[in-house]
């Protein structure tokens, strides 16, 4: 018996896994993602430092300095505004 025979005698049966192979691919279509790249929303802080009447300089020594430091430390963390506008810095 070669594989010709073989095909003729199991027709319906082969019939029936193309069948439910091809059902399963339907399904499995409808079931995938559609967005290529999903909406991702990254947690983000931003930090508003607000001088009041102190001089800038003592601003600097006081506030910025230290806080620069400390987020200087986190490797998530990092400034989107080299210098300060107005007494606000953002850090991401």
């Amino acid at each position: 018996m070669n594989f010709g025979q073989w095909m003729q005698m199991h027709r319906r049966s082969l019939l029936f896994v193309i069948a439910l192979l091809a059902i399963a691919g339907v399904i499995s279509a409808f079931r995938l993602p559609i967005s290529l790249f999903p909406n991702v929303a990254f947690p983000r802080a931003v930090v508003s430092l607000d001088a009041g009447d102190r001089p800038a300089e003592q601003m600097a020594t006081l506030v910025r300095c230290p806080l620069k430091r400390r987020c200087a430390g986190s490797p998530t963390c990092s400034t989107s505004n080299p210098e300060p506008v107005a007494g606000r810095r953002k850090f991401r």
